[in-house]
């Protein structure tokens, strides 16, 4: 039967791997042709219909792995061969894992401090991270991801500030939440103590939303 795999970022590519040693026939895909190649002891397949059933297929009709990014990738990659998956397990993960990431190259702020160490992942690696691009403001950050240049570690309200086309925001399920606070000296500008009383009235306000987010998706008692 055999098993393919959609998507060889460095958790497709693992997983590729591992199930060819095991002596599974592994037919792989990636929208980037040149991840493909490098996935050795598997057939790469020149076409998405080509993986997974289409005309000249040479995948087999196991398994399906997708390992793309999040929902909107899985969409735009199979939404239009969805006729050919009839019949076939397709197996997708929503999220990923630290060990997953730390092979991806990474788009980062400049600089060289524990502020860009926590966003590169620097405490989970044994080796520096490979930084391909380094972007001076949030919005080059992400212009330099729309072009594929890399990855990037952002904060959870990203994806409600900045999302767009071109761009997967991905949950990350073992990274322990980072918290930011607000510090000023008792002799700072006055404007410094408005951003402070408008900062803390932002939280206070997040945290009843989510409050009442969190009663309104409970069920009755019975």
């Amino acid at each position: 039967m055999g098993t393919t795999f959609l998507g060889l970022g460095a958790m497709g590519s693992a997983l590729a791997a591992t199930t060819s040693v095991a002596g599974e026939p592994v037919t792989v895909w990636n929208r980037s042709p040149v991840r493909s190649r490098r996935t050795v002891g598997t057939t790469v397949a020149d076409s998405l219909a080509e993986a997974i059933g289409g005309d000249g297929a040479i995948g087999g009709d196991g398994a399906i792995v997708v390992c793309l990014f999040d929902h909107g990738s899985v969409h735009d990659v199979l939404d239009p061969v969805a006729a050919l998956l009839s019949g076939r397990t397709v197996i997708k993960r929503p999220d990923v894992g630290v060990a997953e990431l730390l092979g991806e190259p990474i788009v980062a702020a400049p600089g060289d401090n524990v502020w860009r160490d926590f966003w590169t992942l620097s405490s989970y690696r044994t080796q520096p991270p490979e930084i391909v691009y380094e972007a001076a403001t949030f919005e080059a950050e992400l212009q330099a991801i729309a072009f594929g240049r890399g990855i990037s570690i952002v904060p959870e309200m990203a994806p409600r500030l900045y999302a767009r086309p071109g761009i997967a925001f991905v949950p990350i399920l073992d990274v322990p939440p980072c918290e930011v606070a607000v510090v000023r000296r008792d002799a700072a500008p006055p404007t410094a103590a408005i951003f402070a009383e408008v900062a803390a009235r932002t939280v206070e306000k997040a945290r009843a939303n989510a409050s009442r987010s969190a009663e309104g998706t409970r069920l009755p008692a019975g």
